[in-house]
Order: structure tokens, then C-alpha cells, then sequence
């Protein structure tokens, strides 16, 4: 005996056979989303009580023209300026702070998808038409469009949950995300091509934090090897950065004291090598008066030597290893300058993780979940005071990390097999 079909069991039924994966996103999104404002007005952290509601009563205080004529903040004018907005908003300060590094949470999971998507679609290509023998290329090459719609899927809703991401944003109330976000979508329009574009939202995010300066050695790297954009689109980055002063000195700043600002965030905390971030300091250097020329120096030496291995390997440079270029860039910073948080590897360790989800390489893999566990192990001893390990035992499994990485592109930029 047939039984009579309910059409709204059809209805259903045929939402999860033709939109499955669309309905799994959406509902990932929102648990992402709803898990952030369940924790925003639970805790507070003690930089917010030191540095952000400081600052924004300042503004509170003033007009919000006075506000942008002083130095108020160790940032530079946009973030200092959205600060000043939002002190002048009527609701909790930490909650418009929380909430403006969670959206761009979402905006950076956006870009990844969009990054990976070009990363395995331009990686089939250059497969077919470039490097027929290498094994190099196989984790992209055979990819049909569906599966590379659903790798780009799982990295942007990953990053959503790795811990290092939304701790940042919803408890500590960082800008990382922001930068983040901004440094994102200029490496994608850098790989496809859209030279204008990259170099003006690399300004722009160098214009919300000094750290996106971590990229800069990519760009230049780039530049030389590929040979796809000129030496003047690195103006573009100062005069983004120029141009971003201005609303704080229509307002009555000095111009002086509004491009160098970042002075403050240079000699802020002089007193210490390494803030929580396990790197070569770690190691019991620990003057950071003696060490601080030093170490930018060690970190110069290692970038330009590098230079070398890019250039003899510059043909071995597709998408992927471009990436991994990146990838390399951004931990080197984070190992060898002094003066490092442990939010400072917020764009490397997001980089990696996106490089493991994408290419599924067991090794890479294994480093993005070493450096997972170990930021959220610095991020806890900050946050909640729960010291798992110190971060001179946490050095090594990230120097393992560095060192795999850098074993890595050696590998695919100067053995001969490859």
C-alpha cells in the first residue's frame, strides 16, 4: 500500500539533495556567529582595561574632531578613527570593538574562499600546461570543480573556528583580524594579476597595524621572480598610507606626530625580547637593548639569503609555491625579529592552516595542528592565566614547525627532482 507523500517532507528532501552543502555553510556560519556574541560580553581582557577603554573614554571625553587632533592611541588614524566612532556610540565599548574584529572574522573566511578556490582552479592549469612531471602539482591537478568548491569551503569555515581566530577577536578584541582581512585580499589580486588592487589594500592594511609589514618581503620576492607587476606599484603602499593620515590632520595633528605613530608600537614594551611568542628568543636571549639591532639584522640576513633560493628556483613558482613562499615570509618574521607577541603569528598561523586544508600535504597538516595547540596555549596563558607549557618549551615544536616549512621550499625551489 503506497502512503501518500507529504510535500512538505518533499520540500525537505529536496533542500538536502540539491543544497546540502549550502545549507551546511550557512548553519556553520551562524553557529560561528552565534558562538561569538555568546562570548563578547562574558569577559573582558586586561588589554582591554589597560590600552581600549582608556582610549575610547578619552575620546568619550572630547569632541570628536579634539579627539583626532591628539594622540590618543599607539595606533595610526583608521583605527584610531573608528575608535573615536566608536566611543561616541551608545552602547559598551568592548562590546563595537568585539563585534567590528568578528566581522572581519567573516570577511577574511570570505577571501580565503575565494583565495583557495583560484589557488586549486589555477593549479589544474598550471599542472596541464606546465609541469606535466612534477608530483609537485598532483594535489591540485585531478581536482574536479566540486571538490575544489568544497576545499575552499572547509578552509574559510575553519578558520572560523580555529581558536587562535575567534579569541582574538571575541575575547581579546584585537585588530588582527582586521589587517588580517585586508593583507588576504591583496595576496589574492597580487596572484591574480590585479596589480593595482593588491598593492592598495596591502597600503591599506599596513595603515590598520604595522605587522602586515610582514608581507613585504613576499611582495618584493615576487616582484623579482615573477616579473608580472612594477617596482612603481610599491608606491601605491605609501601613498595609501599618506593619504589614511589625513582625516587626523584635517582635524589639527601634526603631520609629524600623525605618520609616526607607529614609533610608539616599535618601542612599546622595550623592555622584552619576546612577549609569550616562542621564537629564537626564547631560547635564553633575553636583552632586548643588547639584541633588539641585532635581531632586525639576523632577520635581514635571512631574508635576503632566501632571495637566493628564489631566484635560482623562480620557474618553480606556481600558485602553490607561491603560497608556501608567503607562508615562509610570514614565520621568518615572527622567528628572528625581537619584540614579538604571540598575536604577531595571527596572519602566518592562518596561512598555514589554509595552506594544510587546501593541499592536504600530512606533513604541512601536522604543522598547522602544532601551531593551532601552541597558539592556543599562549593565548590561554594571556587571557585566562593557565599555563600549560612556557613558551620555552614551546619553542620547540614551533622551531619543528619552521624548520619543516623552510625543509620545504628549499625542497621545491632547489632539488633537481623536483
Amino acid at each position: 500500500m503506497n502512503q501518500r507523500r507529504n510535500p512538505v517532507d518533499d520540500f525537505l528532501h529536496h533542500l538536502a539533495d540539491e543544497y546540502a552543502a549550502e545549507i551546511v555553510w550557512a548553519m556553520l556560519m551562524l553557529i560561528a556567529l552565534v558562538m561569538r556574541l555568546e562570548i563578547i560580553p562574558r569577559m573582558q581582557s586586561d588589554d582591554y582595561y589597560m590600552f581600549l577603554e582608556p582610549w575610547c573614554k578619552t575620546f568619550a571625553s572630547m569632541s570628536f574632531r579634539e579627539g583626532m587632533a591628539v594622540e590618543v592611541t599607539n595606533y595610526y588614524v583608521p583605527y584610531t578613527l573608528l575608535l573615536n566612532v566608536i566611543a561616541h556610540l551608545p552602547l559598551p565599548y568592548y562590546i563595537l570593538i568585539c563585534l567590528t574584529s568578528c566581522f572581519f572574522d567573516f570577511i577574511t573566511a570570505f577571501f580565503v574562499i575565494k583565495l583557495v578556490r583560484f589557488l586549486l582552479q589555477g593549479g589544474k592549469q598550471e599542472f596541464t600546461l606546465i609541469n606535466l612531471s612534477s608530483p609537485e602539482a598532483l594535489s591540485g591537478a585531478y581536482l574536479s570543480e566540486e571538490e575544489i568548491r568544497n576545499r575552499a569551503g572547509i578552509c574559510g569555515m575553519a578558520l572560523l573556528f580555529l581558536p587562535f581566530v575567534f579569541l582574538n577577536s571575541a575575547v581579546w578584541g584585537q585588530c588582527d583580524s582586521i589587517y588580517t582581512a585586508f593583507a588576504i585580499m591583496s595576496l589574492t589580486c597580487l596572484l591574480q594579476g590585479k596589480n593595482h588592487k593588491a598593492f592598495l589594500l596591502f597600503g591599506v592594511a599596513l595603515s590598520f597595524k604595522l605587522q602586515a609589514i610582514f608581507f613585504l618581503p613576499f611582495f618584493l620576492y615576487y616582484y623579482f621572480a615573477k616579473k608580472r607587476c612594477s617596482i612603481l606599484h610599491f608606491l601605491y603602499i605609501p601613498a595609501v598610507y599618506l593619504a589614511a593620515g589625513l582625516p587626523a590632520i584635517f582635524c589639527g595633528r601634526s603631520p609629524l606626530d600623525t605618520y609616526l605613530v607607529y614609533r610608539l608600537q616599535v618601542t612599546h614594551d622595550t623592555d622584552s625580547v619576546t612577549r609569550n611568542m616562542p621564537n629564537l628568543y626564547s631560547f635564553g636571549l633575553a636583552d632586548y637593548y643588547v639584541l633588539k639591532t641585532a635581531g632586525i639584522l639576523i632577520a635581514a640576513a635571512v631574508f635576503f639569503a632566501a632571495f637566493l633560493w628564489v631566484l635560482k628556483g623562480k620557474e618553480r613558482l606556481d600558485l602553490k609555491n607561491l603560497m608556501l613562499l608567503c607562508l615562509w615570509t610570514l614565520l621568518t618574521a615572527v622567528m628572528f625579529l625581537p619584540g614579538m607577541h604571540e598575536r604577531y603569528d595571527y596572519p602566518s598561523s592562518l596561512l598555514l592552516s589554509v595552506y594544510a586544508l587546501a593541499y592536504r600535504e600530512k606533513k604541512i597538516l601536522l604543522c598547522a595542528l602544532l601551531v593551532n595547540l601552541i597558539d592556543l596555549m599562549t593565548y590561554c596563558s594571556f587571557l585566562f592565566y593557565t599555563t600549560l607549557l612556557p613558551p620555552d618549551l614551546l619553542v620547540l615544536p614551533y622551531l619543528f614547525v619552521y624548520l619543516q616549512v623552510t625543509l620545504k621550499l628549499r625542497h621545491v625551489l632547489l632539488d633537481r627532482e623536483v
